[in-house]
């Protein structure tokens, strides 16, 4: 048998198959939309250029009629879809699908970032695992300690997902570099540390 590691009650994956047929038949779309941040509903009237799934959650990336930029929707924030008649879908020409995500964990960024180089030490007991299951497909070795630690480089655009992933491990990952992602790092754990103090 296998498993593969699915969320049955995701929110918006109902909208998968109707959103791949907007793609592929270059259908301008009127989305309602509920962001976490806003809690209030909008409608947003964009070109699809691809779905991606990213920590099982479902994205869709577009471009807002009247603006620049990729815009990123969460499926599972999405209130309604349909057709947008009175807009025309507007071709791609902003960004390589491949590339645009091949430079970053998860799926935010802007078009104007750009990929850093991200070193990072591991301690001894989660070496293995990252050695084994990379952090990016960009993922060097740059050293292995005679404790068993390692010191790993990546190149890729800093980005929440990114931020999030390295808080994942905890007390057993550091970042080494660039100053301002360790600041950030550092920051956030400054602020569990209080959290943890109430």
């Amino acid at each position: 048998m296998v498993f593969l590691d699915t969320n049955e009650q995701l929110k918006g994956l109902e909208l998968l198959s109707p959103l791949y047929k907007s793609i592929i038949n270059r259908c301008a779309l009127r989305v309602r939309y509920c962001s976490f941040r806003s809690g209030r509903e909008i409608e947003i009237c964009l070109s699809p250029y691809l779905l991606k799934e990213y920590n099982n959650r479902w994205f869709l990336l577009g471009r807002e009629r009247g603006h620049s930029g990729i815009l990123t929707l969460a499926l599972d924030r999405m209130v309604g879809v349909e057709e947008d008649k009175e807009g025309r879908y507007k071709e791609n020409i902003y960004f390589d699908p491949v590339t645009y995500l091949d430079d970053m964990v998860g799926v935010t960024r802007d078009l104007t970032s750009e990929r850093e180089r991200v070193v990072l030490w591991v301690d001894a007991c989660q070496a293995p695992y990252v050695l084994t299951k990379p952090l990016h497909p960009r993922q060097e070795l740059m050293e292995e300690r005679k404790d068993g630690s390692i010191v790993v480089a990546l190149e890729v655009i800093c980005n929440l997902e990114l931020e999030r992933l390295i808080l994942g491990f905890g007390s057993h990952i550091s970042v080494l570099s660039p100053k301002r992602l360790r600041d950030r790092i550092a920051h956030q754990v400054m602020m569990m540390v209080t959290r943890y103090k109430e």
